[in-house]
């Protein structure tokens, strides 16, 4: 048995109290001075101890930001269940080995417990020493890819002697990923299981978020944004920019090049099967889906005439390939472009074969052999990684870019720059092009200890590494998911403010993924607290189901009652919120409480700020019903609020797109010659009583008064605006009488 640093007799009164049932305040308490933390190690912050502590007894989804210690919660847990059950054992997930090795290492550096009892289990050990290690006495904490604990599973691994489970990026355990069959292999093996899942973002879709919760049968959810008053002192703060790159000539050639290609491919395919859209408004997901249905007729014995689906299928295929050359020059250029034509040269399958008989593609391919021209992005690149380099010679960097060619590229030109650049990619087998996991552990030892200034990577450098010296992360594209997004963001900012660059091409697909992450990230907040509040709700039910005979009793002697899901006051038994009472045998039948109420107001001030982001360009009205019904909002409410706001003259529709009435009021004083209203940029430096302080045309201070002020919505603390309005001397100080906010900035 592995010896453990501490002192018996104080461990058993401690587990002798949790057993006649422990205070929450204890519970906090032993969190946070527990003797098997080596808290010289620790910086010490309330959330995490907060969060930790709601996970001790029910299972949990922790969402904090990156860098704000979602590994010393695990940390924080795993003492608990290490010290409260030292014959148990803790098994460790993350998706990748450099991730597995960098949280072994955390946890050993902070838990005073024997070096023998933490291991890492990979496919290098054959499985014969991995299962000898399992049934380890001595060994107390298992860190693992989850691949790994699936194979062993199969061979008969039992998880009946664990305590606890922790899924690091737990957003990944949705359909078949290997997440998922440990869940559900770990709830059959054991009577009391624990999980404890981590995460920076679970994703926006709320169907998809709920299927994380129902594979880990989560009970719990612990939500933070950097703007929660518990973290916002940790917070360092990213600065965000967007750099907007022109395209050639040359590459606007080639590109017209392959829409004619891909118009005329298209048309064929509409030959062989209906299309539901034009050809022109086909997506690239659009293709995606009609190749799931050409292929489910395909299976079907039904199906007549599967010649015709055949020369569907390959027309389609073909079609999907030129939609990814035209992501491929437009986000990553010439160079990318062209080894993807070659490797389509060594290819056997038929779409490919027919590809390489048409002499647009050839001619295309010897063009580029003959003027590979950079893509405008990579002078950005340049410039952006010079002037880092210049004012901090010691910075570290790191680029983010979906394909491998590209890092590879990118390397080579970085170095003739006589910039320390290196690859940062995985191990896929087949490729020419690959990393072995020892070679990631060097490749990041060597970025964090300076040798390397620019990390090029793929997606295997987004979760959970940990550079805290990285000061700028490069996004060589953008990317339409916001879990990626975020996570590529989250490696700067950890212990100081960074920057984060994005380079999108424009007139191209990469604008539409931008705005998608963008939407994305903004629901976030709202799907995980609707999804919160389903749970709260469903662990009242399951309480009451647990507890229905004496919760009827209690009814009947109309001792107690149920107030809110709580034993507490007396009078009848009831569930509810304000004036609302339900009868306990009405809420066990229907096990649920419906509640549908539409905030109009609410509506009102989303909508109002949907418009002020268009500003004077507009919105057009089809588009902006859409945007809300996204949002959850059905569309005869949004209409209803449109046509209110409309009334109310807050809002100015002309030509199918909506703006702020100001606009219009602007307009008139203008064709009419008067001079008394004006634009304005305003920044608000401080909200106080009844006024607000803005910096106009960053150069005058002024005030604006609650009786000066005819906004609908109220200004925000370091918020810019474009406004119409008039300056004003009152009493000797610069005062600022507000119309209307034309933009918000």
């Amino acid at each position: 048995m592995v010896e453990i640093l501490r002192d018996k007799e104080e461990v058993d009164s401690f587990r002798d109290r949790v057993d006649g049932g422990v205070r929450e305040d204890s519970v906090e308490d032993f969190l946070s001075s527990n003797p098997l933390i080596d808290w010289s190690r620790v910086e010490y912050r309330k959330y995490q101890i907060d969060i930790a502590r709601s996970s001790i007894d029910k299972n949990t989804l922790v969402i904090l930001p990156t860098a704000l210690g979602k590994t010393m919660i695990a940390v924080y847990v795993s003492a608990h269940y290490l010290y409260m059950y030292p014959g148990k054992k803790i098994l460790v997930l993350a998706p990748t080995k450099p991730l597995v090795n960098q949280l072994k290492e955390k946890f050993s550096s902070i838990l005073r417990i024997e070096k023998n009892s933490t291991v890492v289990l990979t496919g290098e050990l054959n499985p014969e020493d991995r299962m000898n290690l399992w049934i380890s006495r001595n060994v107390r904490i298992f860190f693992a890819t989850p691949e790994v604990v699936k194979n062993d599973l199969e061979r008969g691994l039992s998880l009946e002697d664990f305590s606890l489970v922790i899924f690091d990026e737990a957003h990944r355990a949705r359909g078949e990923y290997s997440y998922t069959k440990i869940a559900q292999a770990y709830f059959s093996h054991t009577s009391k299981p624990r999980i404890l899942a981590l995460t920076a973002s679970p994703g926006a879709d709320k169907e998809k978020v709920r299927e994380i919760v129902e594979k880990l049968r989560i009970e719990n959810v612990e939500y933070r944004s950097e703007y929660d008053e518990d973290v916002v002192e940790y917070v360092h703060g990213v600065e965000m920019e967007v750099k907007w790159v022109e395209f050639s000539e040359n590459y606007k050639k080639y590109l017209r090049i392959l829409k004619e290609s891909l118009h005329e491919y298209l048309s064929r395919l509409s030959e062989f099967y209906r299309l539901e859209k034009d050809i022109e408004k086909i997506s690239k997901k659009d293709l995606v889906k009609i190749g799931e249905e050409i292929s489910s007729k395909l299976k079907s014995r039904e199906t007549k005439h599967k010649g015709y689906l055949w020369n569907a299928l390959i027309l389609q295929s073909i079609s999907l390939i030129i939609y990814h050359m035209i992501e491929l020059l437009t986000s990553q250029g010439t160079y990318t472009l062209k080894r993807f034509l070659e490797d389509i040269d060594k290819e056997n399958r038929q779409a490919y074969k027919k590809l390489n008989n048409d002499k647009r593609f050839r001619i295309l391919l010897e063009s580029l052999k003959e003027n590979l021209e950079d893509h405008p992005k990579l002078k950005i690149l340049l410039d952006e990684l010079e002037r880092e380099l210049k004012n901090n010679s010691s910075s570290r960097i790191i680029v983010f870019t979906q394909y491998r060619d590209t890092t590879e590229y990118l390397m080579k030109i970085l170095r003739e720059k006589n910039m320390r650049a290196h690859i940062f990619i995985g191990h896929r087998s087949g490729s020419s092009l690959h990393m072995s996991q020892k070679q990631q552990l060097e490749i990041l030892k060597m970025f964090r200890e300076g040798f390397i200034q620019v990390l090029i990577a793929t997606s295997i450098g987004e979760e959970g590494i940990d550079i805290p010296q990285c000061n700028l992360v490069i996004f060589y594209e953008p990317i339409p998911s916001e879990i990626r997004f975020i996570q590529r963001k989250g490696r700067t900012g950890r212990i100081k403010p960074g920057r984060c660059l994005i380079l999108v091409t424009r007139g191209t697909i990469e604008e539409a993924y931008l705005r998608k992450a963008f939407r994305k990230i903004k629901n976030l907040r709202r799907t995980v607290k609707e999804l919160s509040n389903e749970l709260k709700h469903d662990r009242i039910i399951n309480y009451m189901e647990d507890n229905m005979e004496e919760l009827k009793e209690l009814e009947k002697n109309k001792q107690r009652s149920f107030v809110k899901g709580k034993v507490g006051c007396e009078g009848d038994a009831s569930i509810g919120g304000r004036g609302q009472t339900l009868s306990l045998d009405s809420f066990l039948k229907e096990k649920s409480i419906q509640h549908q109420h539409v905030s109009l107001g609410k509506l009102a001030k989303k909508l109002y700020e949907i418009v002020l982001t268009y500003g004077e360009k507009g919105v057009n009205s089809d588009f902006l019903i859409e945007e809300l019904k996204n949002c959850g909002y059905e569309e005869k409410h949004v209409k209803k609020v449109l046509r209110r706001l409309l009334k109310a003259k807050k809002l100015h529709k002309e030509h199918g797109l909506i703006f702020p009435f100001v606009k219009l009021k602007y307009e008139k004083s203008r064709l009419a010659g008067e001079d008394s209203l004006r634009k304005y940029k305003i920044f608000v430096e401080k909200i106080l009583q009844g006024r607000a302080v803005v910096i106009v045309n960053d150069k005058w201070r002024a005030v604006v008064s609650s009786e000066m002020n005819d906004e609908m919505i109220p200004l925000k603390k370091g918020s810019e605006y474009i406004i119409v309005g008039r300056l004003l001397q009152v009493n000797g100080k610069l005062h600022l009488r507000l119309y209307g906010i034309l933009r918000k900035l």
